[in-house]
């Protein structure tokens, strides 16, 4: 698909092209004038990489964990929970590499 001008893109990351997909594709996306606001979804975690272009026009960036986590995008008028955008997905356990006294 194309954009003429877009001001969110949404990726999912896939986890064969996820390398490229957060250097070569997050370089090419950062020079887009239009651009506001880009996000990369995480298909195994519950979590989003995101991205912001701020008001002197600068790249910030944070990663959101969590299912009740909440991403404002004031820009477009939108804000949305990674609950709304991992709808319905499970996730495995991860292995724990240490394990808390708690857990025995």
């Amino acid at each position: 698909m194309t954009a003429d001008q877009p001001a969110l893109i949404v990726e999912v990351l896939s986890p064969t092209t996820r390398s490229f997909d957060v250097s070569v594709k997050l370089a090419e996306y950062k020079e887009l004038q239009s651009q506001h606001y880009i996000m990369f979804v995480d298909t195994e975690n519950p979590s989003v990489q995101f991205f912001w272009r701020d008001a002197a026009g600068l790249w910030k960036d944070t990663v959101l964990t969590g299912i009740d986590a909440r991403i404002e995008l004031p820009r477009v008028n939108v804000a949305i929970s990674l609950a709304h955008i991992h709808d319905e997905r499970s996730f495995r356990a991860k292995p724990k590499l240490v394990e808390n006294e708690d857990d025995s």
